[in-house]
């Protein structure tokens, strides 16, 4: 009986993924979906490059062509690993177009059930009721929210996994071993989660004395040494600078999260506010599973009964549930929209939170003991009978609840993500270029998931894309190379040029050569070098292109850059404009001068802004580098008054470059835990700007 429901559990939980999905996605090539969403898009391209990177290399993790200077390893686009892998030997022999997504989300459904089944039927003496207890599980909103595009986070089933090692009558040494591995090459936050199961399954089976410390000893070295070397295999150390990045005590959980829907996620119970980056502390229990818990909790004051427990087992778990709830909460503890505790994170320490800089999903271990907890108190506190009516009666009523959110699936997975590359002459440059180079090359470009997919149908490298982790010091230096590349004009033929920037676009527009094709196309500016000296290449889609007008700077014009102002020579890919002026991107901001003619002596730019500053940045530096090379350094402080900044540019510079002038303005975020005036404020620095200036000095 008991293996037959175990089978059934695994029925359930693919019945759950076809009611929930509509089973659209199980097909390989229906790839359109995955195009919705920045997460799912790079989990899928980066699966689209690494199928087509060799075979035999090392690590094997390795992704060369997604990202160029920031390209590192498949780990790092969460392209599941594990799956990826599992399928790149057989590359050659699948479909121009396949995806393992829908497969993976599918087995998470089934997985899910299985293990929660499993887990539960330790402490249930009904089959049939651990059923009904997986199916919380399989529906189980922190699963259900991942679905939403970062598909790798819904192998939550290996936490259920850790619980059912956890309370196996002995130590299973290898199946952690492999637990831990599994993890590893799915995403590194499982690994952690997992890992704490480990070691406190370690802790407790030290206390118990079921192993010895040599034994324990082993199973470490086991497990340590296997663990990393699927990292190394897999790509993780690819990435040698910058792993951490700030965010933590931004993508926290709050107090309020075990019953905060998070909008779509109840009809009874009302969204509570709180901070933008709480969206990775989403850790809803559900309608079904609050009603249990009020239950269970009114059952136990009624009837007074004591419950058996083991400290030698509890003690471990609680002591991983505080760590890893300390940790999620952050060193900003809210309540709704109140911050009600802020501490500094020591310097020893920062290493460590700033790699879990999305701390709010360290909950999830913690969310599903409760829900264990819960369910085993039902289990014991009332009637066979009862307990089975309950469970299914409050599943359906958190169904019901969360029709909303559920039905946000059907519109994701039945929607097909639509380019906004349509002209015909793309095909023709995918087919003529080798590599599209974007300009300038960041990380987690708003629009990368069009290029990218361009790109990757038509076997191009690309120079950038959305990863979870990049060296941002090769980032800098890619970035550096470039724009030398582009002052000079020294472009790869090889290579199409795709610009962001409006700024680079007007330096490199201004030294068109016969042969290259510049212009705009669906409204995007490229450079296509040397592409009317290719015979073979089908030219008629040109007449899509047009034109942008480039003009020439006066030399003391003052332009004002407000929203009523025509600054039509005035700073290229700066993003918002407001009545008084615009907002640079975040950390760098680029101003681009055509002058008919280099100049004979030094010039003066003039900026008339600020920068964005608040208690929690009081101060803010910036670099401001011209055709290249630093010339001076900003300084803007809060609340002192921020006058106008002048910064003189030595002929030197001009000379080489004839009349282009390429201001680069880097702003550096100057803020840290261990200064005065320091708070948790996450966004990244800005500067606004009302006017600016360029002149010839007296």
């Amino acid at each position: 009986m008991r293996d037959r429901v175990q089978w059934l559990a695994v029925l359930l939980g693919a019945a759950l993924f076809l009611a929930v999905t509509r089973g659209a996605v199980l097909d390989p090539r229906n790839t359109g979906w995955l195009l919705l969403h920045t997460d799912s898009a790079t989990g899928y391209l980066g699966w689209e490059y690494f199928r087509r990177a060799p075979l035999a290399q090392l690590p094997f993790g390795a992704n060369p062509e997604y990202g160029g200077a920031m390209a590192s390893s498949v780990v790092f686009s969460d392209s599941i690993p594990l799956l990826a892998f599992l399928f790149k030997p057989f590359a050659g022999l699948l479909p121009a177009r396949f995806q393992y997504f829908g497969l993976w989300l599918a087995a998470c459904f089934a997985l899910q059930a299985l293990f929660s089944y499993k887990l539960l039927r330790r402490f249930s003496p009904n089959a049939w009721l651990a059923l009904a207890g997986s199916a919380f599980f399989a529906l189980a909103p922190v699963l259900l929210y991942r679905m939403l595009g970062h598909f790798a986070l819904c192998g939550q089933w290996m936490l259920l996994a850790a619980l059912c090692l956890y309370f196996a009558p002995r130590f299973a040494s290898g199946r952690w071993t492999a637990l831990l591995v599994t993890a590893v090459l799915v995403h590194f936050y499982l690994l952690v989660m997992v890992g704490g199961f480990w070691a406190a399954d370690l802790w407790q089976r030290l206390w118990r004395r079921e192993a010895t410390w040599p034994r324990a000893a082993a199973a470490l070295l086991a497990a340590a040494g296997a663990t990393l070397a699927a990292m190394w295999l897999a790509g993780y150390f690819m990435v040698d600078a910058a792993l951490a990045n700030r965010g933590f005590g931004h993508y926290r959980m709050n107090l309020l999260a075990l019953v905060d829907p998070n909008d779509a996620w109840s009809r009874l119970i009302p969204d509570v506010p709180g901070s933008a980056g709480e969206f990775e502390g989403f850790n809803y229990l559900g309608i079904g599973m609050l009603g249990l818990a009020v239950l269970v909790a009114a059952r136990y004051l009624a009837r007074r009964q004591p419950l058996a427990t083991d400290r030698r087992a509890l003690v471990p778990l609680v002591s991983l549930c505080v760590a890893l709830t300390v940790l999620a909460l952050s060193n900003v503890v809210a309540l709704g929209t109140r911050e009600v505790l802020a501490y500094e994170v020591p310097a020893s320490v920062r290493p460590l939170t700033d790699l879990m800089r999305s701390s709010g999903r360290l909950f999830w271990p913690v969310y599903y003991l409760l829900y264990l907890g819960i369910l085993v108190l039902v289990f014991r506190l009332f009637a066979l009978r009862a307990a089975l009516v309950l469970c299914v009666a409050l599943l359906a009523a958190q169904v019901f609840d969360s029709a909303a959110g559920l039905a946000s699936f059907r519109g994701q997975f039945g929607t097909l993500a639509s380019s906004p590359l349509r002209a015909p002459m793309w095909a023709e440059l995918g087919k003529r270029y080798r590599r599209l180079v974007y300009v300038l090359p960041r990380n987690a470009a708003d629009s990368f998931g069009p290029w990218v997919a361009l790109a990757a149908s038509h076997g191009m490298a690309v120079n950038f894309g959305y990863f979870a982790r990049v060296d941002s010091t090769r980032l800098a230096a890619a970035r550096d190379e470039l724009v030398g590349a582009l002052l000079g004009y020294r472009l790869d033929p090889d290579s199409l040029y795709v610009f962001e920037s409006r700024a680079l676009w007007r330096i490199a527009a201004a030294q068109e050569q016969p042969d290259d094709v510049v212009g705009l196309l669906d409204g995007v500016r490229i450079i296509a070098p040397r592409l009317k000296q290719c015979a073979a290449c089908d030219l008629r889609g040109l007449r899509d292109m047009w034109r942008e007008r480039l003009d020439v700077y006066e030399l003391g014009r003052r332009i004002r850059l407000g929203r009523d102002a025509a600054a039509s020579s005035g700073p290229g890919g700066w993003s918002l404009t407001t009545e008084w002026g615009r907002w640079s991107q975040p950390s760098d901001a680029w101003l681009a001068f055509n002058l008919a003619e280099a100049p004979a002596g030094e010039l003066l730019l003039t900026l008339e802004g600020r920068a964005f500053l608040s208690e929690g940045r009081r101060r803010q530096e910036v670099q401001v580098r011209v055709n290249g090379a630093e010339v001076q350094r900003l300084a803007y402080a809060f609340p002192e008054p921020q006058p106008q900044k002048r910064v003189t540019i030595p002929r030197a510079l001009l000379a080489r470059h004839g009349g282009r002038v390429l201001v680069h303005l880097h702003l550096r975020d100057t803020g840290s835990p261990g200064e005065p005036g320091w708070s948790n404020d996450q966004r990244p620095p800005v500067l606004g700007l009302t006017a600016i200036t360029l002149s010839a000095t007296p």
